[in-house]
C-alpha cells in the first residue's frame, strides 16, 4: 500500500492591483506636498505669480487624477495611444521633479565654507512688497551679507535686482537703502537695477563690475538663500 499526499493548489500570483493602489496614494502625497510648497512660500513672496502657483496647480491635478483612478473602475482615458502619452508625460514629469528637488535639497544642506578676502559681496534680489519694504527672504540675505562683510570690511556690496510687477522701485534700490540704513557707506555699494532673473543678476553684475573696476580676476561671494543655491 502507498499513500498519495494531497497536492496543494499552486498559489496564485499576487494581484498587481495592490501595488497600483499604493502608487496612487503616493501620487496623492506628492500632490499634497506641492500644495504645501506654495502655501509655505506665499508669506515670503511679494506677489502671487505662476511660478509660485505652479506646484499647487500640479498638486491639485495629481490629487484629482489619483482619486479618480481609485474611485473609477477601468481607464479614465479610453483612447489607448493618448493614455500612453499621458502616462509617459506623468512619469517624465515626476522624474524631472524628483531630480530637480533632490539637487535643490542637496545644495541647500551642503555646508559651503564662504570664501575669505573677497572683493565683492553680491546679494541677489528676491522681491519687495508694494509698499517698498523687503520680503523676509531678501532681508535675511542682506543681513547675512552684512554679517559676512565684518571679515572683509573693504569688500564692495553688489545689490542686483530689477523692478517687478507691483514693486514701487527696483529691488536693487530697496536693498541699497537698507544697507545705507545699516551704516554701509554709499561708496561701498554697487547697484544693478535692470536684471529680471538669476542669470541676468550674474551677467549684468559682472558687466557692471568690469565697467567700474576692470577685469582683474577679482573674487566674488554670493549671498542667497539655501533653497536658491542650486539655481545660483
Amino acid at each position: 500500500m502507498f499513500m498519495v499526499k494531497d497536492i496543494k493548489p499552486r498559489q496564485q500570483c499576487k494581484n498587481p492591483k495592490g501595488y497600483i493602489t499604493t502608487l496612487y496614494y503616493i501620487i496623492i502625497i506628492i500632490g499634497i506636498l506641492g500644495i504645501l510648497d506654495t502655501l509655505v512660500l506665499i508669506p515670503f513672496m511679494p506677489g502671487i505669480g505662476m511660478d509660485l502657483l505652479l506646484p499647487a496647480l500640479l498638486g491639485i491635478v495629481m490629487i484629482l487624477f489619483a482619486v479618480a483612478k481609485l474611485k473609477i473602475k477601468g481607464s479614465i482615458i479610453k483612447n489607448k495611444v493618448f493614455r500612453i502619452v499621458v502616462i509617459a508625460v506623468v512619469i517624465i514629469g515626476m522624474t524631472f521633479f524628483f531630480v530637480i528637488e533632490g539637487l535643490i535639497i542637496r545644495h541647500a544642506v551642503m555646508k559651503v565654507k564662504p570664501e575669505e578676502n573677497v572683493d565683492y559681496i553680491m546679494v541677489l534680489g528676491c522681491g519687495i512688497f508694494p509698499d517698498g519694504s523687503l520680503t523676509l527672504t531678501l532681508k535675511n540675505r542682506l543681513d547675512a551679507a552684512l554679517a559676512y562683510s565684518e571679515q572683509d570690511p573693504d569688500a564692495i556690496f553688489v545689490v542686483t535686482g530689477g523692478q517687478g510687477p507691483k514693486e514701487p522701485v527696483p529691488e536693487a534700490q530697496a536693498m541699497k537703502e537698507y544697507l545705507l540704513s545699516k551704516g554701509v557707506p554709499t561708496e561701498r555699494i554697487l547697484s544693478e537695477p535692470e536684471s529680471s532673473s538669476t542669470n541676468e543678476n550674474m551677467k549684468f553684475s559682472r558687466r557692471l563690475i568690469i565697467e567700474r573696476y576692470g577685469d582683474s580676476g577679482r573674487k566674488v561671494a554670493i549671498a542667497t538663500s539655501d533653497f536658491h543655491m542650486f539655481r545660483s
